[in-house]
């Protein structure tokens, strides 16, 4: 079974490659399992910004991004999960503490995308790939992982999969205030895919005529170190009156 899949617009263009594997053990890690690779074609680059605690870091021309989900230990130190931007002048890398394992079963926020496919050269279309068709050619697509072993089903059980299902991303990113702004769910579509053993779910929503994307490949990296906590450590009321930390739920399902 292949650990890649391609993303296809509306008409056809190939847009994005997304691989998912297990931490390779020539990085000798120790904590966290996930190793997630996003790639555009060689004719086109991905332009945007990551967030990392309270700042946004630009990043252009880039070719393909390796987003780390794991501690790694070599030469008697231990290394943190990093993201990297690789481009032809070379590489900027981001460390952070976000770790993709079994024992924080969420969906683990990596990037949105925002392309248009009538300003993207794409992959070369070959029938023997994996595809994930969408249904516009203007698109911003939000791409989360879930740990190795959790199926989608499972996931959409528990208590925190509604901030997948109702949440703008700005909600992972503190610097954003980590603030809760409910999406319209009827303009959203919502995809997953198995892959790897593992399952990486997708949302999908139509750009606004006036959104323009330069080079019609544009992204947000969103802040890899503390997304769980930004879900769970809030009030949350069930009955309009009275207030509960959202961790105890989780928690509670979790054990």
């Amino acid at each position: 079974m292949s650990n890649k899949f391609y993303l296809k617009s509306k008409s056809g263009t190939v847009l994005l490659a997304i691989k998912v594997q297990n931490s390779p053990k020539r990085q000798s890690p120790i904590y966290g399992e996930s190793d997630v690779i996003i790639e555009c074609s060689p004719k086109d680059h991905i332009d945007g910004l990551i967030n990392i605690k309270l700042d946004r870091h630009l990043f252009s021309n880039v070719t393909y991004v390796s987003w780390h989900g794991f501690y790694s230990y070599k030469d008697n130190q231990i290394s943190n999960p990093v993201v990297k931007f690789h481009s032809k002048s070379g590489t900027k890398q981001f460390r952070h503490k976000g770790v993709v394992c079994k024992s924080e079963q969420f969906a683990f926020p990596i990037a949105t995308f925002f392309l248009d496919a009538k300003e993207i050269v794409g992959f070369q279309k070959n029938t023997n790939r994996d595809y994930q068709q969408l249904l516009f050619d203007r698109s911003a697509i939000d791409v989360f992982i879930l740990p190795k072993g959790i199926t989608f089903h499972e996931y959409l059980k528990t208590s925190v999969s509604i901030f997948f299902l109702i949440a703008h991303m700005s909600i992972y990113n503190p610097v954003d205030n980590c603030e809760f702004i409910p999406i319209e769910i009827g303009d959203m579509l919502y995809y997953h895919k198995s892959i790897s053993d593992r399952v990486v779910l997708l949302r999908e929503r139509e750009l606004p005529e006036d959104f323009i994307v330069p080079n019609g490949l544009a992204s947000v990296f969103h802040d890899p170190n503390t997304p769980l906590e930004s879900l769970v450590d809030r009030y949350i009321s069930y009955d309009a009156e009275n207030l509960e930390l959202f961790r105890a739920r989780y928690d509670e399902e979790r054990i």
